[in-house]
Parts: structure tokens; C-alpha cells; sequence
């Protein structure tokens, strides 16, 4: 890659909602990888902005979805490697 190693990370499409630090969805791709990704969030508190990888719900063995304090769990589907 010419670029230092770095992609580019194009967005595709932003869908607004305003729930708490929930500003919307976005659908990214890079182009490089030939990779869409779909629904991450895009968040907004205290000044700072941040992207969440999408994630799907948990659903236990009777097919319920795994609440805990009265929330839906997730488990991660994509990972970034070495944190922030």
C-alpha cells in the first residue's frame, strides 16, 4: 500500500437516531479489502465520538434473547486488534 499501510474507510450511508449517546448507524466500506461493513453505531458523549462494531443479540438455549438487568446482550462479530 502506497498510503503508509493505512485504508481507506469510506462511508456509505448514515442512518440518524437519537436514543442517549446513539447518534445513528453507518455503513462503511473499504474499498482495498473489497469489504462493507453494515450497522455500526456511531456515538456521541461528553464531546468525544466513537463508531461500535456491529454485534448480534444473544439468544440462550430456549431460544430467548439473554437479558441482564433487564438489557439484550451482544457478542462481538468483528474485532479490532490491540485496543484503542
Amino acid at each position: 500500500m502506497s498510503n503508509g499501510g493505512k485504508l481507506a474507510v469510506e462511508v456509505v450511508e448514515f442512518r440518524p437516531m437519537d436514543r442517549n449517546t446513539l447518534k445513528g448507524f453507518v455503513t462503511v466500506r473499504i474499498p482495498a479489502m473489497r469489504l462493507t461493513i453494515r450497522d455500526c453505531s456511531v456515538n456521541e458523549s461528553n464531546g468525544r465520538r466513537w463508531v461500535g462494531l456491529p454485534a448480534k443479540a444473544q439468544i440462550g438455549r430456549d431460544q430467548e434473547l439473554v437479558r441482564r438487568d433487564g438489557k439484550i446482550q451482544y457478542a462481538a462479530v468483528f474485532e479490532f486488534e490491540g485496543g484503542r
